[in-house]
């Protein structure tokens, strides 16, 4: 067997002194525990089949990630409400994060009432909740709603498909909560909820036009013609 000296050249020689199949097993055990070593390092990419199986393909960036809306910098993916999103510059101009601003900074009177009120100005197309800043209607509209944990509390919601495939109907209500779930938000108003579902459904759409023409989403997402296909912007629902 190969003994362990305490000289690395003695432990190599013995290791090459041992016969050729004895080589390639421990070569092929060490092979197989690297192998698992990687499968556990947490760097793993997500299923492009199945773009929400977190549960399966437990990266753990990605993990983390995902309920802030963040970018997973390994597998070079971001995610916005359970929406996966492999444009880093389009992650980056969606910008679903709320930021702290004073209410007596703001020069809009739209704005100043949207504040007090967690609304949103559509003079300036920003959006307020609990005094923070959100500058599309679709981090604002999903932030406010509640998230949703990974261990959900309520037998109903858990029970409920919230991935982006089943965005294509509004969902029904949660029997046992009261409330509606897109994404991986959670809404007590048909409204709110109804609110960030048509948002949803417009970035879903940018997302199908990202795949034939670079930023053709990006620029019809923000109310914009693509200046490369020329296709007009997405209209708000």
């Amino acid at each position: 067997m190969w003994i362990r000296s305490n000289h690395g050249r003695g432990g190599l020689l013995q290791f090459v002194q041992l016969p050729l199949n004895l080589r390639l097993g421990l070569l092929l055990i060490l092979g197989i525990g690297a192998l698992c070593s990687c499968q556990y390092s947490g760097e793993r990419t997500l299923n492009h089949a199945e773009p929400n199986s977190l549960a399966v393909n437990d990266c753990r960036d990605c993990l983390a990630a995902y309920t802030v809306n963040g970018w997973c910098q390994p597998c070079d993916r971001g995610f916005v409400a359970m929406i996966p999103i492999d444009s880093r510059e389009f992650h980056d101009a969606l910008d679903a994060h709320g930021h702290e601003v004073p209410g007596n900074s703001l020069q809009c009177q739209v704005c100043q009432q949207a504040y007090d009120e967690d609304q949103f100005c559509p003079r300036c197309n920003h959006g307020y909740v609990s005094g923070k800043l959100y500058f599309s209607r679709l981090s604002w509209s999903l932030a406010r709603g509640e998230l949703i944990e990974r261990e959900l509390s309520c037998e109903g919601c858990s029970g409920t498909d919230t991935s982006p495939t089943q965005l294509d109907s509004f969902p029904d209500r949660c029997s046992e909560c009261f409330s509606w779930s897109i994404g991986n938000r959670q809404f007590l108003t048909i409204e709110g909820a109804q609110q960030a579902w048509n948002q949803l459904q417009r970035l879903a759409e940018a997302l199908r036009r990202e795949q034939d023409c670079h930023n053709c989403g990006l620029h019809s997402f923000f109310g914009y013609s693509c200046p490369n296909c020329g296709i007009g912007p997405i209209p708000e629902a």
